[in-house]
């Protein structure tokens, strides 16, 4: 099925380079391309907390596994950027309340969900991916410096 104009797209503009978590990160746009068919289609309660759930669990998942290996890297802004997360999914959660109070899911979550996750990706995410690559190559030019040092004497 083409894209609508508000389906939210995957590009690899967005990829990291860090082949599981680009992976996690098209799975979020799926998910948020749900809560978009979901809107579109006026979803009864059941049908929008199901999707709503859905794109909660899975976003705290996804989180946790990024926080886990930010702190393994010793990322410089972790905190920072594990606010960003926090804040996310407290949003997520005001939806899914209001949900269960009787309100319908808005397009204003679908605009929300996607400026945020293209933003954070773009900007957040490839900030902690960059100084993960920085450090492998630095650790790669101190391996090899010090195996030719002990080679060549």
């Amino acid at each position: 099925m083409p894209p609508t104009p508000t389906d939210v797209a995957w590009s690899d503009d967005y990829a990291l380079q860090l082949p599981e978590i680009d992976e996690q990160h098209k799975y979020l746009f799926r998910l948020i391309n749900e809560v978009w068919l979901a809107v579109a289609n006026k979803a009864d309660r059941e049908k929008a907390l199901a999707v709503i759930s859905a794109l909660e669990h899975y976003t705290v998942t996804h989180f946790a596994a990024e926080e886990a290996f930010m702190r393994e890297q010793q990322y410089s802004r972790y905190h920072e950027h594990r606010a960003e997360h926090e804040k996310f999914v407290a949003r997520i959660a005001l939806e899914k309340s209001s949900v269960k109070a009787g309100s319908f899911l808005s397009l204003e979550l679908v605009h929300f969900l996607r400026d945020w996750l293209v933003q954070h990706i773009r900007f957040s995410d490839r900030a902690y991916a960059d100084e993960f690559r920085d450090r492998e190559k630095a650790a790669m030019k101190g391996s090899l410096a010090k195996f030719f040092k002990r080679f060549l004497g």
